[in-house]
């Protein structure tokens, strides 16, 4: 049985969730006690804050839609509406009809306050209707003034002509600020739990990585909401690689706007790479905790993983000489010279978006005039880079295509146009790499 130790999260929640006190993450042994290699990362969840799950929806269904939202001052699902005998729509349609009425009376009594916020509401809004494929709920967020404009004239005027017409306004008023506090409430509240998860995750991402220092950390179990909400970003910020497994979240698709996030996915090579050498740490998710799963993950990884070159390559390693074809010089320290031109081999990528790497180096008192270096990948070339001395220490990235249906590899070569030989050296010197590899 796999022994675990327990990281403790010192964090203070300095918001006070309803009905509770701010939440402080019990106080456990430091990180790394025990005698297992995996940790259990734990904290506390703070009181559940109303219901469970709300979602802002977009504009969709055009301007009249809108103007519901806007009139209810919100969205809420059904179940949320403060008064569950009354119907949104006909609050929506008698508070919409008392405004198109002011407007027409404000027409004719050439009202310049309820007119502005007509033209506000309806130029603002204009541009994002044709959005069809675009939809979300802060389009509302500025033409919303023009609505609470018509609102305070039509309140200022009924005030003006006493109660038989002060009554009705005030009415509309009283439901669309009911239904706006609750609309509010309920995203504040869901913004509050999303953001705590986060938090959460975050740190104890942060104590796992430091746990197991050049290791890397595959994480199950995460919602889609908390890996756009959050994971996204995070990964980028901890100081060892952090990755989603690809088994869990092989259908996870990328929405608009996170083209460039395919590296926040681990990648089966380089899993068995990792599990290889023992470089190795799974968690599962359980909110609000990590709960380590390494030698169950492990033992769970298909087999034929394992049989893929690796997705980078340490060149000065002596174990990289599997993998590499003609052209290359013994590894020294830092790296590896190539020949006027060098082969090797590397795993196919196995989803649109991952990146090429390379990083090298040549002496810049051999670079006048310029070196050009060029990349082919399965004989067909993808880059040149011409080397200056103002980029002798160069990283050449490269954006990789989609993966070809059954080709699990990718041979890489590399040329440059110009070698250099250095006094007592017999061997032809391209540039010296240090590492190549996608993730």
């Amino acid at each position: 049985m796999e022994a675990v130790a327990e990281i403790s999260q010192h964090h203070r929640d300095d918001r006070a969730p309803v009905g509770g006190q701010p939440q402080r993450l019990p106080e456990g042994p430091a990180a790394g006690e025990g005698n297992g290699e995996v940790a259990d990362v734990t904290g506390t969840q703070p009181p559940p804050r109303g219901r469970q799950h709300h979602v802002v929806r977009g504009v969709g269904g055009g301007p009249l839609r809108a103007q519901q939202k806007t009139l209810l001052g919100g969205n809420l699902a059904p179940w949320q509406w403060p008064l569950e005998g009354l119907s949104r729509r006909a609050v929506a349609a008698a508070a919409g009809l008392g405004l198109a009425a002011w407007v027409v009376l404000a027409w004719r009594r050439r009202d310049k306050t309820a007119l502005l916020g007509l033209a506000w509401f309806t130029l603002l809004l204009a541009p994002v209707l044709p959005l069809r494929d675009h939809i979300s709920a802060y389009y509302l967020a500025t033409p919303s003034i023009g609505v609470a404009w018509m609102a305070a004239s039509a309140l200022s005027a009924a005030w003006r002509r006493g109660w038989p017409a002060l009554a009705p306004a005030a009415v509309l008023l009283a439901l669309h600020l009911l239904y706006a506090g609750a609309a509010h409430r309920h995203t504040a509240d869901w913004h509050h739990r999303r953001g705590t998860a986060v938090l959460y995750l975050f740190h104890a991402l942060e104590q796992a990585a430091r746990v197991h220092p050049g290791k890397i950390l595959v994480v199950r179990g995460l919602d889609e909401e908390l890996i756009w909400g959050g994971f996204i970003d995070m990964q980028h910020l901890m100081p060892a690689r952090v990755c989603l497994d690809p088994l869990e979240y092989a259908g996870l698709r990328l929405p608009a706007g996170f083209d460039g996030s395919a590296q926040a996915f681990c990648s089966p090579p380089e899993l068995a790479t990792a599990a290889r050498q023992s470089r190795l740490a799974a968690y599962r998710w359980v909110q609000p905790r990590l709960k380590a799963c390494t030698r169950l993950y492990r033992s769970s990884l298909p087999r034929e993983w394992f049989q893929l070159p690796p997705a980078a390559l340490e060149m000065q390693q002596a174990d990289a000489d599997r993998w590499l074809g003609p052209g290359w010089h013994r590894p020294e320290s830092g790296g590896r010279w190539m020949a006027s031109s060098a082969r090797l081999t590397l795993a196919a990528p196995d989803r649109a978006g991952r990146i090429l790497s390379l990083q090298g180096y040549r002496p810049p008192e051999s670079l006048s005039p310029p070196v050009e270096l060029t990349v082919r990948i399965d004989g067909a070339e993808v880059r040149r880079l011409q080397i200056t001395p103002a980029n002798a220490a160069f990283l050449l990235e490269i954006p990789l295509a989609a993966p070809a249906p059954g080709r699990d590899r990718l041979e890489v070569e590399l040329q440059v146009d110009r070698a250099l030989k250095a006094p007592g050296d017999p061997r032809e010197l391209g540039v010296v790499l240090s590492r190549i590899g996608w993730r």
